[in-house]
């Protein structure tokens, strides 16, 4: 038997044949550019699941299209340098930034939505014992409830807040409707615990929640006067120095605030968490942001921080299409026509970063020829 050199056949998503020797260049570029693809589907999934109910900034939406015809692009290559492996190699970690970041973002989604069901759940279940002629209402609730705590943990944390039928909101009004309905139920004396018992399940969270914010969070201290208003409410309602009616009317309003706090304050903790696990990405990516780090984590700063991603991450798939022109024109010998017949740029687009590049004296010279 004679000795010989192995090599691959790869045939990519178009049918292209691609013949490589085995642990060439080409092999380690089709590894990586199946790895950036796979992490853009990822991507691509989160940012479906947050388009319907979160604003997801515009950079970051054009940026998975851009990375997409980077991919193509890449993948239309039919002879693979190590020049071309460090191109993917780049490709790759924006997608993975871009992947982290709208993960991130998921995060800010589940966090908020997991915060509002537990809420839920406490006035539930405290309600639920409660004596009352609620059974029927009450039952058609918590068969909503059911449903919508499958949404969560099945992770579909986004259905929760566009389903109209299924919604928090749509459950929080029903419980509030409840609420009007238990004052003509229950006695002031009675309704009293029932109040008081949410709200103070509520504050366990909230003060958990604080205790997540960074040092330099302005929200730490945002929420003390109304936090402090609701304790001294509670209190009151508690100590039975008031009739059974003020206290009543004490434990409802301390209710009432706790759970508006318990909403506001989750959210300030969800940015929190955004804010660290973009630090943590652009520390890991090594991704040039104009901003401080350190502050933004203190601060639980995340909208600053996911602007400054989305700018580098704009800026850097743009040199990277510039990059690429480059090399393409260098393949072919500097041709606009031969360039765009081996690409789907079209001639028009190419001239016209041509026009930059020399602007910005990235290009020596245009030769023109003649027919």
């Amino acid at each position: 038997m004679t000795s010989g050199t192995s090599f691959n056949i790869l045939v990519s998503d178009d049918d292209t044949i691609r013949v490589s020797q085995m642990g060439s260049t080409t092999t380690e570029f089709e590894n990586v550019l199946d790895n950036a693809r796979a992490s853009l589907d990822e991507a691509r999934d989160e940012y479906r699941a947050l388009e319907q109910s979160h604003t997801v900034p515009e950079a970051i939406v054009e940026s998975i299209a851009e990375l997409e015809h980077e991919l193509e692009e890449l993948d239309a290559k039919l002879e693979i340098s190590e020049d071309d492996i460090e191109l993917v190699q780049q490709t790759e970690t924006r997608v993975q930034v871009l992947s982290s970041v709208l993960s991130a973002l998921r995060d800010r989604q589940r966090i908020g939505v997991e915060a509002d069901t537990e809420r839920l759940g406490y006035e539930i279940d405290r309600i639920e014992q409660v004596q009352t002629d609620l059974d029927l209402q009450l039952g058609d609730i918590k068969k909503k409830y059911s449903m919508l705590q499958q949404l969560v943990e099945t992770e579909r944390h986004h259905k929760a807040i566009t389903s109209e039928r299924l919604s928090i909101g749509t459950l929080e009004a029903e419980i509030s409707d409840i609420y009007d309905t238990l004052v003509d139920q229950l006695s002031p004396e009675d309704a009293v615990p029932v109040y008081s018992d949410i709200a103070r399940l509520l504050l366990d969270d909230i003060h958990e929640y604080l205790s997540g914010l960074g040092e330099q969070n302005d929200r730490r201290t945002a929420f003390a006067s109304d936090l402090a208003k609701v304790k001294q409410l509670l209190d009151e309602a508690e100590s039975k120095s008031n009739s059974a009616g003020k206290r009543s009317n004490d434990a409802y309003t301390a209710l009432e605030g706790c759970r508006m706090l318990h909403r506001s304050i989750s959210r300030a903790y969800a940015e929190q968490s955004v804010a660290e696990s973009l630090v943590d990405t652009v520390r890991r990516r090594n991704l040039a942001v104009q901003c401080d780090l350190e502050e933004c984590v203190e601060a639980g700063d995340a909208e600053t921080l996911i602007e400054q991603i989305s700018s580098a991450l704009t800026t850097e798939v743009r040199q990277s299409a510039t990059e690429r022109l480059k090399q393409l024109l260098i393949e072919h010998d500097g041709s606009v026509i031969r360039t765009a017949d081996a690409t789907d740029l079209d001639r028009s687009t190419i001239l016209d970063s041509l026009a930059e590049l020399l602007d910005d004296d990235e290009v020596a010279d245009i030769t023109v020829e003649f027919n």
